[in-house]
């Protein structure tokens, strides 16, 4: 494994929680084996049967590594894939699967560095890449004035403590580190300010959050971990691929890792216990090392959808559910037709129900599924009682 890191010097943070394996990775770990079948849990027709509907030009294909799980399965990835281990001693991971780029995209194009850099114009001031944390044009109604205006960081703690996003590039052969992080920095940010507009949108008594970041303590700046894959298998998912070349990782139960893969032909894929529980320090989306990786082509667009996913969206009992880890009731990050068993509507989105949203950049639309810092939330409301993902640890005031 090789691992380097940012000209703001941390080179030694991210072994402190190491130390801490033996007593923080048990209990995740420990519930998840304890859920295991005694019979074959994993449902191979029904894999067959996606794989009929592979689009590689959008970046959905189910590599060899993703077992589907019965639906009814003893198992803690029941009606998911479980990302197959290459070490039967390695934590369960879960996830619903790829999820593909946007409509009429062509991934199979591996986007160039020119394209990262016209996408990541309009995130910043007048074009320039200087600012490190930027918002999207739609944040006007946030600032009211200028909607390119940056966005500060936020600080918590320092910078390490509880659980944090930690940002990663991850490369096979050509480092491009030095040319993207600017950018990614600004894709981070972009996600920052989805959650900042949502958290303040969402109704009477609503208070703001962000991303909890591992971060510089002396300028509150996102850190990077820089990884090598020199051993990409394109047939395995790429989170295996990272999990390969950074094995460590997989132990810090504390950790959701936002990877930006520098790798064409994948857009995204995040794992996902689905755990409806409410009271957060006993939520599997809380007590397991959790990933979001984002290949090239969807930079700036997959990033909040996969991190969503870490933090326990979207609940197969939510109101809205797909029944396949997302949402249809609108425009909404988390919202899409993703051939699951309950989708309704006859849009991507699903039925367009949510009042006055047009922001496919907006977090949970109606309120109700997966996310809302309204106070108090109503008693009818589906998630009084079930896991709000307002109220991860990976999120702060």
């Amino acid at each position: 494994m090789k691992l380097s890191n940012n000209q703001h010097g941390f080179s030694h943070h991210f072994l402190l929680p190491l130390f801490v394996i033996v007593a923080v990775a048990g209990v995740g770990t420990y519930v998840l084996q304890r859920g295991r079948a005694a019979t074959n849990p994993y449902d191979d027709a029904g894999l067959v049967e996606l794989k009929k509907k592979e689009d590689p030009k959008r970046g959905l294909v189910y590599k060899q590594d993703l077992r589907k799980v019965k639906k009814n399965a003893n198992h803690p990835c029941q009606g998911q894939f479980e990302i197959q281990r290459k070490n039967p001693k390695e934590p369960i991971l879960c996830t619903h699967g790829p999820d593909p780029a946007p409509q009429g995209a062509d991934i199979t194009k591996t986007r160039s560095e020119l394209d990262v850099e016209r996408v990541a114009k309009p995130l910043s001031k007048e074009g320039s890449v200087s600012q490190p944390f930027a918002v999207q044009a739609a944040a006007a109604t946030v600032s009211g004035t200028n909607p390119y205006a940056p966005i500060a960081p936020k600080c918590y703690g320092d910078g390490h403590d509880g659980h944090r996003v930690q940002l990663v590039y991850a490369y096979v052969s050509k480092d491009n580190f030095a040319n993207y992080q600017p950018y990614l920095r600004m894709f981070a940010g972009a996600a920052d300010m989805a959650v900042v507009y949502s958290s303040v949108h969402s109704g009477t008594g609503s208070t703001g959050r962000h991303i909890r970041f591992e971060q510089d303590p002396k300028t509150c700046q996102p850190t990077f971990l820089k990884v090598r894959m020199p051993k990409y298998d394109s047939n395995d998912s790429t989170i295996n691929n990272f999990k390969t070349a950074a094995p460590l990782t997989q132990y810090v139960t504390t950790r959701s890792y936002l990877i930006f893969m520098d790798v064409g032909g994948e857009c995204g894929l995040g794992t996902s216990f689905g755990d409806k529980n409410p009271y957060g320090p006993l939520n599997e989306s809380n007590n397991n090392v959790e990933y979001a990786a984002v290949g090239r082509d969807c930079w700036h667009y997959a990033e909040t959808h996969e991190l969503f996913h870490n933090f326990g969206a979207v609940s197969d009992w939510a109101p809205h559910t797909t029944g396949a880890g997302h949402c249809y009731d609108g425009y909404d990050i988390m919202c899409y037709d993703d051939g699951g068993h309950n989708f309704q509507g006859s849009t991507w989105y699903g039925n367009n129900s949510c009042p006055g949203v047009t922001a496919r950049w907006q977090l949970d639309c109606g309120k109700n599924d997966y996310f809302s810092t309204a106070s108090p939330i109503s008693s009818t409301n589906y998630l009084k009682n079930n896991w709000n993902t307002a109220n991860s640890p990976y999120l702060g005031l």
